[in-house]
């Protein structure tokens, strides 16, 4: 059976993919002979059917067989099972803060944290009002009622923000409306008056939904499991990187179970056998293969067939930091990972995402094939559906403003338009005008028919609401009603698809394969074991080098034996930080799998729980034979194994109490500092630092509550009461008893052999426990969201009026009046702007938008000249507007001849893999050129290895810059590079994005007003792309659960941050995808109006309307291997040059008026056409005379100094001297700005950011507060007991926690933080915008405000409560030691995060750092006691230094009070401290210089991180 056509999609630079990424063999996730692919191919292709499937259909579809499927189920009075969607009265609301800030703060999260505390108190005196609180209920969704049937594929259209998602979730079951009881009981009257009353509903995600839903006339999630019928396809793509292709959808083809039943199969045959019909061998071979053990793998192989990924099934996934499949291809993975299941509902959102327009085709086809052979129900949402795409749904929904606007067959879409007077114009797609007459009046009054019913209302448009009320008296209004009036749908066989049975799988089965799954990823992580089991084996090292043969004859042997014991476990203890990130991270794909019971909370949490102990069991046997042997433990094999089991209980415990933090708060950050804060109070209490007699009774419970406690019991009692510890306490006047048991007694342990294993068995326990918890977190919590609804009308209203009173307080100018504008003018000669490249400076004024047609529409003379290769003409003849950019600029010709590159051979060997093959071209001023190819074609890798952003690979060929060899440093200032993925700061406002931008790469002295002039010149960037009215609004991390803006305004921000920095050449990597087509729309009049002023711009782009592609004047377009098959003027309007070269080719179809010119181009030039013509398009341009003369004009640019500006423009102002020497200070730079400017201004973010991220701040500043306060009230009142050697030693162990702990605790906290701070950097380094060395800066002094208060807060609690000598020097002291190792722990944290390239290998490095410098700190070993091979660890240790002074300061000076020591001996507190650890009091001085010698070298690390290794992989 012959593959479709389609071409698989490869943007962001993964052309390559598939072909250069990793492709490890697929691993089976379930053990067993399993039916390989060739085998199942062989299936498929006996049962191919040569006939079109359909209308819409396709001879090469894999799923057209369905229809002779059908055929022989109809012959016997069968038929597919369908299902009927009705719902009723649905609506859905969320709850909104009350007049909310629109940026979240720390101040706001802890008002609302106290506001979550105080709820049920005023819920209880304010019962009467359910709202009352500060929140408010919104509506996002009221879709009324409606119908979806069987056999029949809806297409769902609306503008952003329209309720599309919450609809689809809504329809299959994601977020329910609570059943209905029995009509006309009481309890139906009371709901209803309830819900009517108070806005009731069930809650989903915080999500209300309301209403009723029935499949059939059955109720979902009560009559049958809903997860198992319908499948909702997301439009965001979650899925575990480090999975093939294959193994995904395997995984999910096996969870979901077979699409097509043996049930219905053994009624076929047997109806057949009765009326003596011939079965069809080849259909009956693939149907009992479907429900058969390898049904899975015949599912998978059709569906990756059907969505064009068969040939990177061996490919990982991918993600951030690994290399996989393009973002097109994650699309189609989305889509086949929940396909598989052959479930008779779908609701797919944006499917076709990413993909060019021939792929989109065929796979809608696909899947209306399914619809109408296999009575299947779908709903359908797309963004910029194609007309052959709109042609093949047999309904049509459409939303606007949450509303349910229209519903019902395709063809009476338009006429219930015309019947309201709203029209589109010839030109325009019916899918497009459907996306814009409802999105705002300003689109849909372009399309009111004079005199109809839409002008009537005159300057008021007709809103959602009333469209929906003349949808209700429209014939398909009318139609729909009658549909809902009769009986519900029901089918004979609905039994076989409305499954009662909650999961697939048997419960054995499904442990079977999810252990399978965790097992394989924990094979495919062995980098992530290997790194365990190395931290593991250098830190046993450290110890068992440290504590050599000790002996067992003295008090402080059972003590140094006990620290060992302590040491251990506290290793194992902190193995759960490894793994937290990442299972924080797959939590996503969890609740995705959880919402379509792949399989169960528990299965899930107890094969990730088990697949932890094989790291589990090599670490404590590493460990246990490295150190229990080297430390001279009693040898004895029953007591090395329970100092074994101990470890393993620990360890147990660790990944227990992650898991479960990591499942109840969702979020990185939260588990890591709470799981650090639980750590230390293990530590505190586990009877070791503070012996349990010591420890005061509001703490006790704690004590018998804490596993490590109980675990380190268990250990020293096997170890101390051996037979070894023989000598007796006579020391310490106790000869009944030895020296072990004297030490067990002392420290608070018991004696007796029981407490062993009751301490492994309650460790074990606990475990077990935290194990359940973290089930019942995973079953009834869902994915974390900062979804917020648009403004509604009066919010944007009253946000209006904030904003401007804000700006008329910030500066009056800005609010009605005009602003001064820098004057510039035209160089009428090249110059030398001192960075080799000649250039003119031009006075550009940007028209309020752009024209869409006519080569006049980018406002520059002579573009006709251009086009054929003569002079630029950059005098801009378009009339001032509100919107114009006084700046001036360099106009850039960039030509490239030439262009290969290569990457290693993914295959191995010394071989390369060729991407680029002879890449030529030309951009030039005022032009808008395309870069188009089908998938895998080079667009990306072009456009990334011009723009100097490739990290790898070989590159060869000529660049040049206006006739100069290309230079980065300096091109990249006259460069704007817009990202595929728009990476922000996610706590800044569009305002403040903008103006960060721009303040950081326009030159000083262009806005010659300062302030007034950059804000009017920012507000008029938003005003060039449409985002005045978001001006206030947060960006937000975006995402399924990062909120903040919709995915097209961060497209427009992206834009808009690049346009700010007044670059000369744009570079636009898929400025479009993701977007529908009035969000696109918006999108390229931007795009336009930038190339309008005269700049050099360059986008690639995928499957672009007829709209969109009228805005490119040039094209350059590859195919498949990087070779160029047409470049040069498509011929604007409706692309007639590039229409006639490729009809005059031999073989290709005359172009029709009605086809899409993109469309048409890549359908013909593709590579199954290549194929079919047998021959090479870039053969056949090679010899072309378009050819010809695209090389001559190449060589106009290619031969001499290219002039960027003719001498012959007319109009234009005489240069000035200040725009001259402002353009040529500023380019011989290699950044805008200086960098005091550039440290002040990212401070200066930085300083707001994390004003704005309450996720980390406030955590740490409650984390501060808790840890301040159990550290206080363990040691109450002890600081000043200075009358004993035990009182110095616990005052010591107070100072020595109290100064560590806290920065540990920093130091893990910062590093998911620092992680996502790189990210954005990543972007703005390779923008040009400042230096590593300026951000490293910034980023240490942006958190020293924050640990200054820190520290205040803390030591305020700590020194109060522990009650230490109330002398203002000495707390001064105290307070000054705390803050400078807080902010040693937490630049190490960050610098740590920027050397290495992931989360997990930053903390194994920490880790082991945090346990080395415990270790060697001097207070758990004495300075004279550590070994000479170690001693550089005390000295290379700011611990040290932090305890030497917070000691030295606090008792270093206590000279008039004496301790008994020992032996009737007394010496004053001072000589005790000084003898005994080697800490004087005249050091504290030089201990200061030391502490902030670490923090510039922990900075350091930063720097080096940032400048020097570059982690992001292009």
């Amino acid at each position: 059976m012959a593959t479709p056509a389609l071409v698989t999609d490869q943007p962001e630079g993964d052309e390559e993919v598939g072909k250069g990424s990793p492709q490890p063999q697929p691993q089976r996730p379930v053990a067993g002979g399993r039916m390989r692919r060739v085998d199942t191919a062989a299936v498929l292709d006996a049962v191919k059917d040569s006939t079109a499937g359909g209308g819409c259909g396709s001879g090469d579809d894999p799923l057209a067989f369905l229809q002779r499927l059908s055929e022989r189920l109809q012959r016997v009075g069968l038929s597919f099972p369908g299902v009927e969607i009705r719902w009723q009265d649905l609506r859905a609301e969320v709850d909104v803060p009350a007049h909310g800030p629109r940026a979240y703060t720390v101040a706001t999260a802890f008002m609302a944290l106290l506001g979550s505390a105080v709820a049920p108190l005023k819920a209880l005196a304010c019962r009467s009002d359910p709202r009352v609180g500060g929140k408010s209920s919104r509506i996002v969704l009221d879709a009324g009622s409606g119908r979806l049937a069987p056999g029949r594929m809806c297409l769902l259209l609306g503008p952003p923000g329209a309720g599309k998602t919450t609809l689809l979730r809504a329809l299959a079951g994601q977020a329910l409306p609570p059943p209905p009881p029995p009509a006309g009981t009481a309890a139906a009257e009371a709901k209803e008056g309830k819900e009517k009353e108070s806005g009731g509903g069930r809650e989903t995600g915080g999500l209300r939904v309301r209403g009723t839903l029935s499949y059939n006339g059955l109720t979902p999630g009560s009559d049958f499991a809903v997860e198992r019928c319908a499948s909702y396809i997301s439009q965001h793509d979650l899925h575990i990187g480090e999975m093939t292709v294959e193994e995904t959808l395997m995984f999910a083809a096996e969870c979901l179970g077979p699409g097509l039943t043996k049930e219905l199969h053994d009624l076929l045959t047997e109806r057949e056998r009765a009326a003596g019909i011939a079965p069809d061998p080849d259909l009956d071979r693939l149907w009992s293969t479907a429900y058969g053990p390898h049904g899975h793998t015949l599912m998978v192989e059709l569906f990756a067939r059907l969505l064009g990924i068969d040939h990177v099934m061996n490919t990982v996934v991918g993600n951030e930091m690994l290399k996989g499949i393009s973002g097109g291809q994650k699309r189609r993975v989305t889509v086949g990972e929940m396909a598989v299941g052959f479930a008779n509902v779908l609701m797919l959102d944006e499917i076709t995402n990413g993909l060019d327009s021939n792929s989109a085709l065929a796979i809608v086809r696909s899947l209306r094939n399914i619809c109408q052979y296999a009575q299947a129900t779908m709903l359908v949402s797309l963004l910029q559906p194609s007309p052959e795409v709109f042609d093949c749904f047999d309904d049509v929904m459409l939303l606007s403003g949450g509303r349910l606007v229209f519903l019902g067959p395709r063809e009476e879409v338009g006429r219930f338009f015309a019947r309201v007077g709203l029209q589109p114009p010839p030109t325009k797609t019916e899918a497009d005008f459907l996306q814009e007459v409802t999105a705002s009046p300003e689109y849909q009054f372009k399309y009111r028919v004079p005199g109809g019913l839409a002008e009537s209302c005159g300057p008021k448009w007709m809103s959602p609401r009333r469209l929906r009320q003349e949808f209700d008296r429209s014939p398909a209004g009318q139609q729909l009603a009658e549909q809902l009036a009769v009986q519900p749908y029901s089918h004979e066989l609905q039994g076989m698809v409305l499954h009662k049975e909650r999961y697939a799988l048997s419960l054995a089965r499904m442990w079977r394969v999810v252990a399978a799954r965790e097992l394989l990823l924990f094979l495919r992580n062995k980098i992530f074991f290997m790194a365990g089991a190395v931290q593991t084996v250098f830190t046993a090292f450290l110890v068992s080098t440290t504590f050599i043969r000790l002996s067992k004859e003295t008090f402080n042997d059972a003590n140094l034996h006990m620290s060992v014991m302590f040491f251990s476990l506290m290793t194992m203890f902190m193995g759960g930080f490894n793994f937290c990130p990442i299972y924080c991270q797959r939590l996503a794909v969890y609740y995705k799998q959880r919402s379509h019971n792949f399989y169960s909370a528990a299965t899930y949490a107890v094969s990730c729980f088990v697949m932890r102990l094989p790291e589990l069991l090599v670490a404590s046997t590493l460990w246990g034979l490295m150190v229990y042997f080297s430390a001279g433990f009693v040898q004895e094999a029953g007591r090395f194994f329970i100092f074994w089991l101990n470890l393993v209980a620990g360890g147990l415990y660790s990944v227990a109490i992650f898991q479960l933090l990591g499942a109840a708060t969702r979020s990185e950050v939260i588990a890591q500092g709470i799981g650090a804060v639980m750590l230390m109070l293990s530590v505190l209490a586990s009877g070791f630092p503070i012996a349990r007699s010591s420890i005061p009774p509001w703490w006790i419970w704690f004590y018998w509550w804490n596993p490590m406690a109980w675990a380190l019991r268990s250990m020293a009692i096997n170890e101390l009461s051996s037979s070894a510890w023989t000598l007796p306490a006579t020391a310490f006047n106790r000869h009944d008893i030895t020296i072990g048991q004297y030490a067990l007694l002392a420290r608070g342990f018991y004696t007796e052999w029981s407490w062993v294993w009751a301490g492994i068995g309650t460790v074990v326990g606990l475990s077990l426990v935290l194990l359940g918890l973290q089930i019942l977190a995973l079953h009834f919590l869902g994915a974390s969201s900062t979804y917020r609804p648009p403004l509604d009308e009066d919010e944007e209203e009253a946000e209006q009026r904030r904003r401007d009173e804000a700006d008329a307080a910030q500066n009056p100018t800005y609010n009605g009046q005009q602003l001064p504008q820098v004057q510039m003018a035209q160089q009428n000669t090249p110059t030398d702007n001192g960075n080799g490249y000649g250039s003119a400076h031009v006075h550009i004024q940007v028209p309020a938008s752009g024209g869409a047609n006519g080569n006049s529409a980018n406002g520059i003379n002579g573009h006709n000249g251009v086009n054929g290769g003569g002079d630029v003409a950059l005098e801009v003849t378009a009339a001032p507007t509100h919107a114009s950019t006084n700046l001036s600029f360099s106009p850039v010709v960039m030509a490239f001849q030439g262009i290969n590159y290569f990457v290693p051979d993914p295959k191995g060997g010394n071989g390369e893999l060729q991407l680029l093959n002879g890449v030529s071209g030309v951009f030039l001023p005022g032009v808008l050129t395309s870069l188009m190819g089908a998938s895998g074609a080079g667009k990306t890798t072009l456009m990334d290895v011009l723009a100097g952003r490739k990290t790898g690979g070989r590159e060869e060929g000529q660049q040049l810059v206006n006739g100069a060899p290309k230079r980065m440093a300096t091109f990249a200032r006259l460069m704007g590079y817009v990202e595929q993925f728009d990476a922000h700061n996610p706590q800044a406002t569009v305002e403040e994005a903008l103006l960060f931008s721009a303040r950081l790469r326009v030159p000083p002295g262009v806005l010659t007003h300062g302030s007034a002039a950059m804000l009017s010149y920012v507000a008029e960037v938003m005003e060039l792309v449409e985002l005045g009215p978001m001006a206030r609004h947060v960006v937000g991390a975006g995402g399924a659960a990062g909120g903040g803006l919709s995915t097209e305004a961060r497209k427009r921000l992206t834009i808009a941050c690049e346009l700010v920095a007044n670059p000369a050449i744009v570079f636009l990597d898929e400025p479009t995808t993701g977007l529908d087509a009035r969000a696109a729309g918006m999108v390229m009049r931007a795009v336009r109006n930038t190339v309008a002023t005269g700049r050099t711009v360059v986008c690639t782009i995928h499957q672009p309307n007829r709209e969109i592609m009228d805005y490119f004047d040039e094209l350059l377009l590859l195919k498949p291997g990087g070779r160029v098959i047409f470049n040069g003027p498509v011929g604007r309007p409706n692309q007639a040059h590039l229409v006639a070269y490729l009809e005059a080719i031999p073989g290709v179809p005359r172009y029709q008026p009605v086809f899409n010119p993109a469309n048409y181009m890549l359908e013909v030039t593709s590579p199954a056409a290549e194929k079919t013509m047998g021959v090479d398009f870039a053969e056949l341009w090679e010899a072309s005379d378009r050819a010809a003369t695209a090389a001559a004009r190449l060589q106009q640019y290619m031969g001499h100094t290219a002039v960027a500006a003719n001498d012959s423009g007319s109009g234009g102002a005489a240069a000035t001297d200040v725009a001259e020497a402002v353009a040529a200070a500023a380019t011989g730079r290699r950044y805008s700005q200086s960098s005091a400017v550039q440290l002040y201004l990212l401070v200066q973010r930085f300083l707001v950011s994390y004003w704005r991220n309450p996720a980390y701040n406030l955590l740490r500043f409650m984390v501060t507060v808790l840890l301040a306060l159990a550290l206080g009230t363990l040691y109450w009142n002890r600081g000043t007991k200075r009358d004993s050697l035990l009182g110095v030693l616990d005052i010591m162990g107070a100072l020595f926690t109290t100064s560590l702990f806290l920065p540990m605790t920093n130091c893990l906290t910062v590093l998911p933080v620092t992680m996502s701070e790189r990210a954005v950097f990543y972007r703005e380094r390779a923008s040009g915008m400042y230096s590593s060395a300026v951000f490293a800066a910034a980023q240490g002094l942006a958190e020293f405000p924050y640990l200054f208060v820190q520290s205040v807060v803390y030591v305020i609690i700590v020194y109060c409560t522990t009650q230490f000598e109330f002398d203002s020097e000495k707390a001064l002291w105290f307070w000054l030691f705390i803050w400078l190792n807080i902010m040693c722990f937490t630049y190490l944290g960050m610098g740590c995060m920027n050397l290495t390239p992931n989360m997990p290998a930053c903390i194994a490095a920490t880790s082991f750092a945090v346990l080395l410098w415990n270790l060697f700190c001097g207070f758990l070993i004495y300075r004279d006691d550590i070994k000479p091979w170690w001693i550089w660890a005390y000295y290379f240790n700011p611990a040290t230094y932090s305890i030497y002074g917070c000691i030295v300061t606090q008792l270093g000076d206590v000279t008039h009070e004496n301790i008994l020591v020992g032996d009737n001996k007394y010496m004053s507190v001072a000589e005790f401290v000084e003898t005994t650890f080697n800490y004087h009091y005249d050091m504290r001085g030089w201990l200061v210089l030391i502490m902030i010698g670490f923090i510039a070298l922990f900075r350091s690390f930063s720097y080096i991180g940032l400048s020097y290794l570059n982690f992001q992989v292009r």
